[in-house]
């Protein structure tokens, strides 16, 4: 419900922006952009990032994302003056942590471990201008996850840890909002945020502890949602000059 209610009031903030701000766009047609990008992964309590929280036989289980980082190309064509559409391919890395919290035995155990992933975003992206150079931007859209492999950890004296992915290609849904600057030969700078919540989830983790005379098993889902700081940079590009069609002439004989 929440996930839906933050798609609903994202897609008013884009009707807010097309209905009052259309005489302030900049003609995006008949431009393609390749940019590079870097995005550090932050978890939010506010969009439900962060813990996992299991407890069985008075052990706690926690699993939270800690960090990570995305880094891929970015292609951005403008289909008209108010819209460009974007795509690409990113190399991605969460990175979690597991705690497991024995209360009988007064006892805290830290585990970290990290799931690799490859990410082709779509995302339809509308513009406003705020001052001669810088805009803004809100986009919606979707992204493939691809993920590599399942993730075993352990440690010989009380645990087991081991990852398996619900499916190879996850996709997931994407929401961003953005701010650019634009020089006329230098290209764009780019810095924003990105929400990314996963239809379904990415992981089912199987969790082992073993000491102190208990032997607890505990399954947990991992959503994969996260929340990114968004760093791009956009080559400059020339308008693509669409070719004249040339009208034959016939001669004739009189």
């Amino acid at each position: 419900m929440k996930s839906s209610f933050f798609v609903f009031s994202f897609c008013r903030l884009s009707c807010f922006f097309l209905l009052f701000f259309p005489a302030q766009l900049f003609a995006q047609a008949n431009h393609v952009h390749f940019g590079l990008q870097v995005k550090p992964i932050f978890e939010s309590g506010l969009l439900k990032t962060g813990k996992e929280n299991l407890t069985q036989n008075n052990v706690d289980f926690n699993v939270t994302l800690k960090s990570g980082v995305s880094w891929g190309a970015l292609i951005r064509r403008g289909i008209s003056d108010l819209i460009s559409l974007e795509t690409g391919i990113s190399y991605t890395k969460r990175k979690y942590e597991l705690g497991i919290t024995d209360h009988d035995a007064d006892f805290t155990g830290i585990s970290d471990f990290r799931i690799i992933s490859y990410e082709v975003p779509l995302s339809l992206m509308v513009f406003i201008q705020l001052g001669e150079r810088s805009y803004m931007n809100a986009s919606l859209g979707y992204c493939l996850n691809i993920f590599a492999s399942d993730i075993f950890t352990f440690d010989t004296t009380y645990f087991e840890n081991y990852a398996v992915y619900n499916t190879r290609f996850r996709s997931a849904l994407l929401a961003n909002l953005g701010t650019e600057f634009r020089t006329e030969k230098s290209g764009y700078f780019y810095v924003g945020a990105t929400f990314q919540r996963p239809f379904g989830d990415i992981y089912t983790e199987h969790m082992l502890y073993e000491a102190h005379g208990k032997k607890e098993d505990v399954y947990t889902g991992l959503s994969g949602s996260y929340l990114t700081l968004d760093l791009r940079y956009y080559f400059h590009s020339e308008a693509i000059k669409k070719k004249k069609k040339k009208k034959k002439t016939e001669n004739r004989e009189e």
